[in-house]
């Protein structure tokens, strides 16, 4: 069961074990309390004073200082029910594709069977409009030269381009609601610092990038942050260059 890095207490995190296969659901639990419950009940079962004769006192302590914490969590799930978030839905999406991958590669029959027909991907649309002059309007990512004005300029943005004869035209859409800009900088600044780190090859950047993540800041410390990135980097070290 995965658990959280930044708790001595090794508790496990509650929003993974939300599942949805086939809908939103709190399997193995009936209720969001019922998870509080269990959280509660672990963390005071491996606080480090549950070995110590004053259990009952200590009990309580372990219960103000946790409490709070797992009280987001209960909230966090029920909001995540509240909205239909989909917990883990990505990851659901990439079993639901290794399972079709691994039938076609024992069948191939149903792609060969498959009407042959235009699809809606952009690399056709792209070509014709080059070649023949068919103008098409496509969102395509490029670097935001002015076209978002509130976004950093060494960024990549996705915007309206007009493609023909001429090549690709991005459109300048101007600048986003302040809070929405305000969202997607705390994406972008991890962003550049990666693309930086890897043009650099400077060690230091990557954790920068990392301190900056506003998930990983959420739930580690500085500390916490570095370590985790060294451990990051070992274990791709394979496919990593040499950072100084």
């Amino acid at each position: 069961m995965p658990t959280w890095c930044c708790s001595r207490w090794r508790l496990p995190v509650s929003h993974l074990y939300l599942r949805t296969n086939t809908s939103s659901s709190l399997w193995p639990y009936s209720s969001p309390s019922d998870i509080y419950d269990d959280l509660l009940r672990t963390a005071v079962s491996r606080h480090p004073c549950s070995r110590s004769p004053d259990l009952p006192l200590h009990k309580k302590a372990a219960i103000a200082q946790l409490a709070p914490r797992l009280y987001n969590t209960q909230k966090w799930i029920e909001i995540s029910e509240k909205y239909k978030i989909p917990i883990e839905e990505y990851i659901d999406r990439c079993e639901i594709n290794i399972k079709l991958w691994n039938k076609l590669e024992e069948d191939m029959t149903p792609i060969y069977e498959q009407p042959l027909e235009r699809s809606h991907e952009y690399a056709s649309y792209i070509i014709d409009g080059v070649v023949n002059n068919n103008e098409i309007t496509i969102n395509a990512n490029v670097m935001n030269n002015g076209y978002i004005e509130n976004l950093p300029s060494n960024s990549c943005v996705e915007v309206p381009c007009i493609i023909n004869s001429n090549g690709y035209s991005p459109q300048k859409f101007g600048k986003l609601p302040e809070h929405l800009a305000a969202l997607m900088r705390t994406n972008i600044n991890v962003q550049i610092l990666t693309a930086e780190a890897a043009l650099t090859k400077k060690r230091e950047t990557i954790y920068h990038a990392a301190l900056l993540d506003p998930l990983t800041a959420a739930n580690l410390t500085i500390d916490e942050i570095y370590l985790m990135t060294d451990k990051m980097i070992e274990a791709h070290g394979d496919f990593l260059p040499e950072y100084n």
